[in-house]
């Protein structure tokens, strides 16, 4: 069986809890699945290049990114970029064999 855990990329997500479960999780012989968000992350990236990001709010009040091909090609970078190396190194720093993969 494997178990997969999704670590998100607000602001107020600090993953070293969550790497540390899926460490423990594969000492103990589960095979883990981890896959993250990154919004926080690419809205600072946006930033530090002079971009603000865009969010719009439909009529039922739901909000969401707008995302243009500049934001598009700053999620292309920091997602498989920044964020899953930076996760992939945490892991190997516990001792966990991870690997890094892009859906692109």
């Amino acid at each position: 069986m494997t178990t997969v855990v999704k670590i998100g990329g607000a602001r107020a997500v600090d993953p070293e809890g969550a790497l540390a479960d899926v460490a423990s999780l594969v000492e103990d012989g589960e095979d883990v699945v981890l896959t993250h968000g990154g919004s926080t992350a690419v809205d600072e990236t946006l930033e530090d290049l002079g971009e603000e990001p865009t969010y719009v709010e439909t009529p039922g009040g739901v909000v969401g990114r707008f995302t243009d091909e500049d934001t598009m090609d700053v999620f292309k970078m920091v997602m498989p970029g920044k964020l899953n190396t930076d996760l992939v190194e945490s892991l190997q720093n516990l001792e966990v064999n991870a690997v890094g993969l892009s859906g692109t």
